[in-house]
């Protein structure tokens, strides 16, 4: 699945009614997206930990260096099979 854009609170109230069928997808293209606030970070976080409980592992692919760096400060790595922009 591709987004683009800003993932924000904004953003996460929609999607948080669709959260049950994005959940299902396991795989999150983060090449388009321009900023990722803390809002947007504990969606992400939701949403690998729902993957994590059905036996995988989120694949954000695309994944900017602030964004990596962001996981690492909060420690939430372990969550996601992380894959940097090209």
């Amino acid at each position: 699945m591709k987004i683009s854009g800003v993932i924000d609170a904004e953003r996460v109230a929609v999607w948080w009614t669709q959260r049950e069928s994005l959940f299902a997808n396991n795989q999150l293209d983060l090449a388009a997206v321009t900023h990722v606030d803390s809002a947007g970070l504990a969606f992400l976080v939701k949403w690998g930990k729902a993957r994590q409980a059905a036996g995988e592992l989120m694949r954000l692919t695309g994944v900017s260096d602030s964004f990596a760096k962001l996981c690492s400060l909060y420690a939430v790595e372990p969550l996601f099979d992380l894959q940097s922009q090209p």
